[in-house]
């Protein structure tokens, strides 16, 4: 943040403010971000929390590419949240239950919204199903509660980039060779992108080493948690961490930020958005939301 307060540049980091500079902030214009994703295991060659400093990097990213087209509108970001269900079965990685993550966000969100604030984006770059059902339905509960506009990035992200033909795109856009796009089209854990991510975002937590990795390449309906140390040499990843580079990188959050722009326009304009999904992947989500209930209801 400038050292300006909240009268210089358009994305402020939370801890750094006053009170009485969060109660300046107007409300109608001031987008709140919620980052959230677990610490987890990301092979040999990549941190812990590499879920984290993604989800940051793309929420940054998209309040950079919104505050341009929105002058006089700020961006608001709560400390991120190293927190998450459904993560690989392996040193490192901490579980917590989906009800408590669905929880945790749903709390601070009511919080944010018994302030006044209207708009709010949860960013995770956390694949795990459970996990990202209960940051939709801790959306969905802040929204019908307070009338706020509320958002999990992270689920549509996911669906969209590997089950609706993103990642086909982006390879496309890439120039990449058909080896390398089947490599790609499962490459969804510690592999080209993420690493490709981290170069850009943190390069000094990369790890030498990935650019001899070879593929590791699983179809994405056939993971399981236990996937990580059952899978090929058990090293922890899936794609190919060998295809990345910083220009991969820079391409590829440049891409993911075009593919949720036209929604987050919508969200924040307060038009609807709907979406079409596979019927695996609803199936999948339906019972993921059974469980969610089901833990719900045990206490």
């Amino acid at each position: 943040m400038s050292a300006g307060g909240p009268a210089g540049e358009p994305i402020l980091e939370m801890g750094e403010l006053t009170a009485r500079d969060v109660e300046a902030l107007d409300r109608e214009r001031t987008v709140v971000f919620i980052t959230i994703s677990p610490i987890e295991e990301h092979g040999p060659h990549l941190p812990l929390a590499t879920d984290i400093i993604e989800a940051g990097g793309v929420a940054r990213a998209l309040a950079r590419r919104l505050a341009g087209e929105r002058p006089g509108w700020r961006f608001l970001f709560y400390p991120a949240l190293p927190v998450g269900a459904d993560c690989f079965i392996y040193p490192g990685s901490i579980e917590v239950r989906p009800r408590v993550v669905a929880a945790l966000v749903h709390d601070i969100g009511l919080s944010f919204a018994r302030s006044g604030f209207k708009k709010m984006l949860i960013s995770s770059h956390h694949g795990g199903l459970r996990h990202n059902v209960a940051l939709e339905a801790a959306a969905r509960r802040i929204a019908r509660k307070t009338g706020a506009r509320v958002a999990s990035l992270a689920g549509w992200l996911a669906l969209d980039l590997y089950f609706r033909g993103g990642v086909a795109e982006y390879c496309r856009r890439a120039g990449d060779s058909d080896e390398a796009g089947k490599c790609l089209a499962v490459d969804c854990h510690a592999g080209a992108f993420e690493t490709s991510e981290m170069l850009v975002l943190e390069p000094g937590l990369v790890r030498g080493g990935w650019e001899t990795l070879p593929p590791v390449l699983v179809p994405l309906l056939r993971l399981r948690l236990s996937s990580a140390r059952d899978e090929a040499a058990g090293l922890g990843y899936f794609g190919a961490p060998a295809l990345a580079s910083a220009a991969r990188g820079r391409e590829y959050l440049d891409f993911i930020v075009e593919r949720v722009l036209p929604d987050v326009r919508r969200i924040l304009d307060g038009e609807p958005v709907e979406r079409r999904l596979p019927w695996k992947m609803r199936a999948a989500i339906g019972l993921a939301r059974l469980h969610l209930a089901y833990q719900a209801w045990r206490g």
